[in-house]
C-alpha cells in the first residue's frame, strides 16, 4: 500500500474549491437576467413592468382635484389636516386607495372611512420603532422595559407633562378614538 502524500488533503481541498467556484460562476451567470444593471444593482426591465401595473394610490393631489364641493367639507377637513399634527398623512391612509373609489376618472364607489380605533393604533401603538416623543396609546398590557419607560418619561417631561398616561386595558375596548378626540383631521381632545 502506497502512503498518501502529506499534501493530498490540500490538493483535494483546492480541487473542491475550484470545482465549487466554477459551478458558482456558471450558475450565477445562468441565473442573472440579461437586463441586470451591475452598477446600479437592479433589473432595468423591471421599470416598464412596474409602470404597466394599474395604479392603486393616487396621492393627496388626486383627491383634491375632485373634492372641491359646495359645502367646503373636504376643504375644511384638508385645512385641518394640513395645519395639524397629521399633515404628513395622505388621504388614502384612512380613506382607502384611490383605485377602490375611482376608475377612469369617474367615481364608482364611496371612499371608505375607517373610524375604528385600529385606524389610529396603526401609528399610535407603543411599538419599539415609535419615537418616544410621538403620541401613543399605551395600555396596562403593554410591556414596557425599564429603558423604554425611561425614554417615554423623559419625552413626557421634555413636553412639560409629569407622567406617562397608561390606559386601563379594558377601559377603551369598545370606544373609538373620535369619542374623545375631535376628529382624525384635528385630533385635539374635546
Amino acid at each position: 500500500m502506497k502512503t498518501p502524500s502529506p499534501r493530498a488533503h490540500i490538493y483535494r481541498l483546492a480541487f473542491i474549491l475550484l470545482v465549487g467556484g466554477a459551478t458558482f460562476v456558471f450558475v450565477r451567470g445562468a441565473m442573472v437576467p440579461d437586463t441586470w444593471n451591475q452598477k446600479r444593482a437592479f433589473r432595468e426591465a423591471a421599470l416598464p413592468e412596474i409602470a404597466a401595473k394599474p395604479m392603486k394610490y393616487g396621492g393627496v393631489a388626486s383627491c383634491a382635484e375632485c373634492h372641491e364641493d359646495e359645502d367646503e367639507i373636504h376643504e375644511l377637513a384638508y385645512e385641518d389636516l394640513a395645519e395639524g399634527p397629521h399633515s404628513g398623512i395622505a388621504c388614502e391612509t384612512c380613506h382607502g386607495p384611490l383605485s377602490e373609489h375611482v376608475k377612469d376618472g369617474k367615481k364608482f364607489a364611496d371612499a371608505t372611512t375607517n373610524f375604528s380605533r385600529l385606524a389610529c393604533l396603526t401609528c399610535h401603538s407603543n411599538l419599539i420603532s415609535t419615537p418616544p416623543q410621538f403620541p401613543m396609546f399605551i395600555t396596562e398590557d403593554d410591556v414596557l422595559t425599564p429603558r423604554r419607560e425611561a425614554e417615554l418619561l423623559k419625552a413626557k417631561l421634555d413636553a412639560g407633562k409629569s407622567k406617562i398616561f397608561i390606559h386601563p386595558s379594558d377601559a377603551h375596548n369598545k370606544v373609538d378614538c373620535t369619542e374623545c378626540h375631535f376628529s382624525f383631521h384635528n385630533p385635539e381632545t374635546s
